[in-house]
């Protein structure tokens, strides 16, 4: 904060995607110096994020390559664990931010995705987890999508429940996003079948 006095301390969120929702959510459990954090296809559960099969290997479990995906990327790959959870069931625990829920303080929003490699259920954990405690949290699932969203309709939408949440839990005296009466309204997502008579 020093480098940027200017900016409000008291109105600072945190957003991270992926490895970085997950970054974001251990910020949450260590620290309430931020106001409100926002996690987008975070993994919460190392245990259950090692086995649990990506949409792809339900269909073709024995094929195998996404669930070496997931164990290789909790063993060796970026969050680099050592090895399998009944080998190092202390770094499993210390990497699941789901265990450190009741640390966090300050409002959560989870984005997720049925498609995403990172299973819905690491999100659903997350805010099971907050909302079983007593805290502030909200969980948006976008259907069809995957890591990332490509359909404008649901990236519209994501940009909308972000400006939404910030406005919710970081507004002190006035919404964050400026809006007034005169804005241009900005279209609804419309339906892909046509409504019948």
């Amino acid at each position: 904060m020093a480098a940027y006095p200017k900016l409000p301390a008291d109105r600072i969120a945190v957003f991270g995607h992926s490895f970085g929702g997950g970054a974001a959510l251990a910020i949450a459990a260590q620290t309430d110096r931020f106001k409100t954090y926002i996690a987008w296809a975070a993994p919460t559960d190392m245990f259950g994020k090692w086995g649990e099969f990506h949409p792809v290997s339900r269909v073709l479990p024995e094929e195998g390559s996404t669930m070496r995906f997931s164990q290789g990327g909790a063993e060796v790959g970026q969050y680099g664990l050592g090895g399998p959870p009944w080998a190092l069931p202390g770094a499993y625990l210390e990497a699941s931010r789901f265990l450190s829920a009741d640390r966090i303080s300050a409002p959560v929003l989870l984005i997720t995705a049925d498609r995403d490699f990172v299973p819905m259920s690491q999100s659903e954990r997350m805010f099971s987890a907050v909302y079983r405690l007593g805290g502030r949290s909200r969980i948006v699932s976008y259907w069809g999508e995957e890591h990332i969203l490509w359909s404008p309709a649901n990236i519209r939408d994501l940009y909308d429940q972000v400006q939404d949440w910030l406005d919710e839990t970081l507004s002190s005296d006035g919404l964050v996003s400026g809006t007034s009466t005169d804005d241009v309204p900005r279209p609804s997502p419309s339906p892909r079948t046509p409504q019948r008579p």
